[in-house]
C-alpha cells in the first residue's frame, strides 16, 4: 500500500458544514450541525437522543469522507497518526467504537523539536489523506498539528509546501 488512505467506501468549512448538517436541520429544535455535534458531543438531551444523533454523525461522516477520499491525484498530503485514523474507522466505518476519538494526535509522530521521530513507518504509524478529508476531519476533531507534505512521506519536508 502506498500509505494513501483508501478508507473503503469540499476543502471549505461550507463543505463540511452540509455534510454533517444535512440531515440535522430539524434535530431536536436545532439550527444545524454545530449544534448536532455540541448534542452528541457534550451528552444533551436523553440517552435515545444522544445515539440518534452519534448514529446520523456517524452516518455523514462516513459519507463525507468516503467521498472525498477517492481523489488521490494530488500533490498534497496531510500526514495523520495511524492510531487515531483507526479508531475513526473503528466508529464510522466498522461500528465497533460506540464513541467518536478525541482530537487527532499528530503529536504522537513528532519528537519535542517538531520533526518526525525517527524510523516511522507509512501505514503502521501514519498515513496519508487529501486536503478535503483532512480539513473535514480536523474542523470536527481538532488537535493537529498539520503535517502537510508534496508526498506521502513524513521526512519530505523539501516541498516547501
Amino acid at each position: 500500500s502506498n500509505g494513501a488512505t483508501t478508507l473503503a467506501a469540499s476543502s471549505t468549512s461550507s463543505a463540511a458544514a452540509a455534510a454533517l448538517g444535512s440531515l440535522s436541520s430539524t434535530v431536536r429544535g436545532k439550527k444545524g450541525p454545530a449544534d448536532t455535534v455540541a448534542m452528541a458531543v457534550n451528552g444533551s438531551g436523553d440517552d435515545l437522543s444522544r445515539a440518534a444523533l452519534l448514529a446520523e454523525r456517524r452516518l455523514n461522516e462516513r459519507v463525507f469522507v468516503m467521498n472525498a477520499d477517492r481523489k488521490h491525484d494530488t500533490d498534497e498530503w496531510y500526514i495523520i497518526t495511524a492510531g487515531w485514523l483507526q479508531e475513526w474507522k473503528d466508529w464510522a466505518l466498522q461500528e465497533t467504537r460506540a464513541e467518536p476519538p478525541g482530537p487527532i494526535r499528530n503529536d504522537e509522530l513528532l519528537q519535542a523539536n517538531g520533526r518526525p521521530k525517527k524510523d516511522l513507518k507509512k501505514v503502521t504509524h501514519y498515513r496519508g489523506i487529501n486536503r478535503e478529508v483532512w480539513t473535514f476531519l480536523h474542523e470536527i476533531y481538532g488537535g493537529g498539528p498539520v503535517l502537510r507534505r508534496s508526498s506521502i512521506d513524513i521526512y519530505d519536508d523539501s516541498s516547501g509546501l
